[in-house]
C-alpha cells in the first residue's frame, strides 16, 4: 500500500486503487460533496464484497460510471470568490519577485533599476491569475487527467518570464534597493498574513471526502496541516532566494 493510493485504501479497501482513484477524482471534479463521494465509494465497495466481482466489470469505466450518476453538486463558487481566494498567493508572490529584484542591487551597493520587463512580468502574473479564475475548471480538469503535459507545459512556461527580462532591459525608473526591499518584505508578510486568516476564518469550508461510516477525523486534521503548511511555501521561498543573494553578492 503507497501514500499515493492510502485515501482510496481508506474508503474502499476491497475495490482497485486505480479504479477508486478515477471515479474519486472524476466525482470531485464534477463538483459532488465529499460525504457523499463517501458514500458512493462506500457502497461500490460494498458491492464488491457481497458479489465478488471486480469493480470494473460490475460498474464499468470509471469516469463514465461517476458521470452516469445523479447525485447533488455544491455550487461553485464565482469568480469573486475565486480571485479573492487566490489574492493572498499573488501578494505573496509579488512580494517574493520585488525581494528577488531588490536583494542583490542591495548587496551590491546599486539601485535598482525597475525596467519593462518587470512591468510585463507583473501584467503576466496578473493575466495568469484572471485566466485561471475565469478557467478553473478546464485548467485543474487538465492538471488532474493529464498531469505529465500540464508539467511540461508549466515548465515551458517558466521560460516566458526570463525572456520579458532579458529582452525588455529599458529602463522605466531606478529607486533604492532598500525601498525595494520594504516593499516586498511588506507584500510577502500582509500575503502570508492574509492567508493564515483566510485559512482560519474559512476551515468550515473544507469538504473532505468522508467514509459514512465515520472515523475520518486523522484526515481531517491532515489536510488542515497541509493547507497551513502550502501557507508558508513561499515565504520558504524568499528566505532561499534572500540568502543565495547574500552568499552570492
Amino acid at each position: 500500500m503507497t501514500d499515493r493510493y492510502a485515501l482510496e485504501h481508506r474508503l474502499a479497501p476491497h475495490v482497485d486503487e486505480r479504479w477508486t482513484e478515477a471515479l474519486l477524482l472524476e466525482l470531485r471534479l464534477r463538483g459532488v460533496p465529499g460525504d457523499t463521494i463517501g458514500a458512493v465509494l462506500a457502497e461500490v465497495d460494498s458491492h464488491v464484497v457481497e458479489s465478488g466481482e471486480p469493480a470494473h466489470d460490475a460498474f464499468g469505466d470509471p469516469v463514465a460510471y461517476a458521470r452516469s450518476l445523479d447525485l447533488p453538486v455544491d455550487d461553485e463558487p464565482g469568480p469573486r470568490a475565486l480571485l479573492t481566494s487566490t489574492a493572498p498567493t499573488a501578494v505573496q508572490v509579488l512580494g517574493l519577485l520585488v525581494l528577488g529584484w531588490a536583494v542583490p542591487p542591495l548587496v551590491r551597493g546599486e539601485v535598482l533599476d525597475l525596467t519593462w520587463g518587470h512591468a510585463a512580468l507583473v501584467a503576466l502574473l496578473g493575466a495568469e491569475i484572471l485566466l485561471l479564475v475565469r478557467h478553473a475548471d478546464t485548467v485543474l480538469a487538465a492538471v488532474v487527467r493529464r498531469p505529465v503535459l500540464s508539467w511540461l507545459a508549466l515548465t515551458a512556461s517558466m521560460a516566458v518570464p526570463v525572456a520579458l527580462l532579458l529582452l525588455l532591459r529599458g529602463v522605466v525608473v531606478g529607486v533604492p534597493a532598500a525601498a525595494g526591499v520594504a516593499v516586498g518584505a511588506a507584500l510577502l508578510l500582509a500575503g502570508t498574513a492574509w492567508a493564515l486568516v483566510r485559512l482560519r476564518t474559512h476551515a468550515d469550508d473544507a469538504d473532505p471526502v468522508r467514509s459514512p461510516l465515520g472515523g475520518d477525523e486523522p484526515s481531517t486534521r491532515r489536510t488542515a496541516v497541509l493547507a497551513a503548511s502550502g501557507v508558508w511555501l513561499v515565504p520558504a521561498a524568499a528566505v532561499v532566494i534572500t540568502a543565495l543573494a547574500l552568499v552570492i553578492g
